[in-house]
């Protein structure tokens, strides 16, 4: 697996052809996002920390000292919303490509964009994962698992997220894998 801070298209090869792009579908990243535990946890925080505040404000006990006291605990409220939005852009520009080679996955916010290449060589198999948020509008995950070139043999992952149709871009992976071994055993 190569990592390079350049975009995806630069990297390829003039003979190399995108069979398939896409992004993450941004609702189901909304979703998912929401549905992170730390933000009802963050939320009844907040909340809880805002009635005692007002409580003891009401009461008289009002001081900057107390003030300070309550900003150190909203700190989790905060960190939370700061998750979400990071989490929100990093989704808005990740661009995964599926090509004759392998596979691309470049993300990050614009300027600082990193770029993923996968080749077929190292994947040991791809499979679609319905991540439970999109399964209405067919919308899910697919795993690569692939194999790290290092001294002993060891498995790591990527996966595409968010995408649609996932099983059938899984699919696509496997046969352009199969294809690309074929190709390769072809030039020995």
């Amino acid at each position: 697996m190569e990592t390079k801070n350049s975009s995806a298209k630069m990297m390829m090869r003039a003979d190399e052809q995108i069979l398939w792009s896409g992004k993450e579908v941004y609702r189901i990243v909304q979703k998912r996002s929401l549905a992170d535990m730390r933000l009802p946890f963050a939320a009844v925080w907040g909340g809880i920390m805002t009635v005692l505040f007002g409580v003891v404000t009401l009461s008289g006990g009002f001081g900057p000292a107390l003030l300070l006291f309550y900003l150190l605990l909203m700190i989790p409220v905060g960190l939370c919303v700061l998750r979400i939005a990071a989490v929100r852009s990093t989704a808005r520009n990740t661009v995964y490509a599926v090509t004759t080679e392998g596979i691309y996955i470049q993300k990050g916010v614009t300027g600082s964009e990193e770029t993923v290449f996968l080749d077929y060589g190292a994947l040991v198999r791809a499979e679609p994962e319905d991540s439970g948020f999109g399964a209405a509008e067919n919308v899910g995950d697919v795993r690569c698992v692939y194999l790290v070139q290092t001294g002993a043999p060891a498995h790591d992952e990527i996966m595409l997220r968010n995408i649609p149709d996932p099983a059938s871009v899984a699919q696509m992976i496997l046969a352009q894998a199969a294809e690309w071994s074929a190709r390769v055993q072809d030039d020995i």
